[in-house]
């Protein structure tokens, strides 16, 4: 064999050695890798009809579609057509991330949990000691800044002080980020429960020149408040305890 024949039968054994590693190399990775296989976006892994190439989910044969691209197959998103939802827990038609409450249809519940009553300031002049305690629970439903619903208590009539003696449970849009709302405590010893006004008050607050306390809290929410509105200036005054926490409706 001549030099020029023992040179032309090694470039054929080194080419013929790169594409036998390159072929092996390529079996190896498709082996590691599948969708590395040329045939493999004409496969159908998880066997739901839908060929690799089409199925967004080619390993999950209950899914192959996720129309709002949020990573939740149709048939497992309560929202298909919503990137921002996928699950509604409580199957109220609002999802999880809307939802201020998703263990149901949530309720918000304030109770009055004591009263307490102070008296008059010393330089008012009065003849009863004790009031015809009367209560209002204010509250913004819909959040448009009105207290558009306000449920009453009954009156206890001479009333030095009380514990656990009203509750409010309201109805609640589970879209709702916060509510407000605010507790007016009167003494109706002179006038009729539908002609109250300011000079009925009494007085909780430790503002001067605020009788009755008004809050806005983030749903959901459990939290519980003492106010006492002794020593300024507004009176009469008594000590109030209240709380509110969002419930499921029963």
């Amino acid at each position: 064999m001549t030099h020029e024949e023992e040179r032309a039968l090694h470039g054929i054994m080194t080419i013929s050695a790169v594409i036998f590693i390159v072929m092996v190399m390529l079996l190896f990775a498709v082996i590691a890798s599948p969708s590395l296989s040329p045939v493999a976006s004409m496969a159908d892994w998880d066997s739901d009809g839908y060929s690799n190439d089409e199925d967004v989910f080619p390993r999950d044969g209950n899914e192959w579609q996720d129309d709002d691209g949020d990573g939740v197959g149709n048939n497992g998103d309560a929202f298909p057509d919503d990137v921002n939802e996928s699950r509604d827990s409580d199957e109220d038609g609002i999802g999880d991330n809307e939802d201020f409450f998703d263990g149901g249809d949530g309720m918000l519940r304030i109770s009055l949990d004591s009263f307490e009553f102070i008296g008059y300031e010393d330089n008012y002049i009065q003849t009863r000691y004790y009031p015809n305690a009367w209560f209002q629970v204010m509250v913004d439903v819909d959040n448009d800044g009105v207290l558009d619903s306000t449920s009453s208590s009954a009156i206890f009539n001479e009333t030095r002080s009380l514990n656990d003696f009203f509750t409010v449970t309201i109805d609640i849009d589970d879209r709702a980020t916060h509510v407000r709302f605010k507790v007016v405590a009167y003494d109706v010893w002179s006038v009729s429960t539908n002609n109250v006004t300011e000079f009925e008050i009494i007085d909780y607050s430790p503002d001067s020149g605020i009788k009755a306390v008004e809050h806005t809290v983030e749903l959901p929410c459990d939290s519980s408040w003492q106010s006492d509105g002794g020593g300024d200036e507004d009176t009469p005054d008594c000590s109030l305890d209240y709380s509110v926490m969002t419930v499921v409706r029963p």
